[in-house]
């Protein structure tokens, strides 16, 4: 038997719901050049049962945990056993488009200088009802910066190259963002894109981790954010990722005083970069002015935040300053009251 060139790996636990369609959406894609590694992570419902009806295809390669070891393990499991060259990650509660693995496989082909390829999502309620897309319109020279501040890639929509992954793919200090941490990874040494259209479906409900854990989960992104920021050889006090990571997540109060910390905070990360060189300067520094824009933009200062934008020194990026002028001149955006 020949070795396939797409792993898509597929973690469940209890997805006895939703398992079904996730399944199919896999086996009717349009590239067919697949195998499909199912973890079954110590399920206690129906799920083991359906995966054995749908198993009858030779694509389909399962793995029973003995006990449930959580999704981090789970996850890892399944790389360990795929033969592919890419490795397409969809949920047990998500659905792939038919033309996904095509697309992202002729991707991948077409620039072997790319390590990820991911793509927009629709994201659905449980009975499947589409409530919005999700865009991640940023080009790749953008991205890694990008990934300083907030996650950028949707786990269910994302190809990796298998030798762009690192010795330990998912890791277990952060259970709650493990597909972020792995992206910001693989982003420092290989470029990464979302192509521009719809390949995935992801799925909202009550039991989604960012609804059910909210405090585990920021205290995760603050780990994933201080390790980036030791790179630029800044070494954040709790205030100071505090600060951060609500810049990076757009929880920003009505405060002027925050928008104040926000720019000097904004400022060191940018001459810290400009000191080490570890993201490409010029991109960076338009992903920082951004930053920028979007903080004052939501803080509710109105004309205040509007002077303070064009008046920091963080909106000299030629690039972004011209951009910005226009915009902020011919819209609304800003109650100038």
């Amino acid at each position: 038997m020949s070795t396939p060139q797409v792993s898509v790996i597929m973690p469940v636990y209890n997805g006895e719901f939703y398992i079904r369609e996730a399944v199919k959406s896999i086996l009717c894609q349009t590239f067919r050049d697949f195998e499909l590694i199912i973890v079954n992570d110590g399920s206690t419902d129906g799920t083991a049962a359906i995966i054995q009806e749908l198993s009858h295809d030779k694509r389909i390669k399962v793995i029973n945990n003995p006990a449930n070891l959580g999704l981090t393990s789970t996850r890892n499991k399944g790389i360990a056993a795929c033969s592919g060259a890419y490795l397409a990650m969809l949920d047990s509660d998500d659905i792939a488009l038919p033309e996904r693995l095509e697309k992202q496989v002729k991707f991948l082909d077409s620039n072997p200088d790319f390590g990820l390829v991911g793509s927009y999502v629709d994201l659905i309620d449980s009975n499947g009802v589409y409530l919005e897309t999700q865009k991640y319109d940023a080009a790749p020279e953008f991205i890694p910066g990008i990934l300083l501040f907030q996650n950028y890639f949707a786990q269910s929509a994302v190809m990796v190259r298998k030798t762009a992954l690192p010795p330990v793919a998912y890791r277990s200090e952060y259970p709650l963002a493990e597909d972020y941490d792995l992206w910001t990874r693989i982003s420092v040494k290989h470029k990464v894109a979302n192509l521009k259209e719809v390949l995935s479906k992801y799925r909202i409900h009550q039991r989604n981790i960012s609804k059910t854990k909210a405090e585990a989960l920021a205290a995760n992104l603050k780990g994933i954010a201080a390790e980036q920021l030791t790179q630029l050889e800044i070494f954040p006090s709790p205030d100071e990722l505090e600060l951060h990571t609500r810049i990076g997540q757009l929880d920003i109060p009505s405060c002027k005083e925050f928008i104040k910390a926000a720019e000097q905070w904004l400022l060191r990360i940018l001459l810290a970069n400009e000191k080490t060189k570890y993201y490409p300067s010029a991109a960076f520094r338009i992903v920082v002015a951004h930053k920028w824009y979007e903080t004052c933009k939501v803080s509710g200062q109105g004309i205040w935040a509007y002077r303070q934008i064009l008046c920091s020194p963080l909106s000299s990026a030629a690039q972004f300053c011209k951009l910005m002028r226009s915009k902020l001149k011919g819209s609304s955006i800003f109650s100038f009251d």
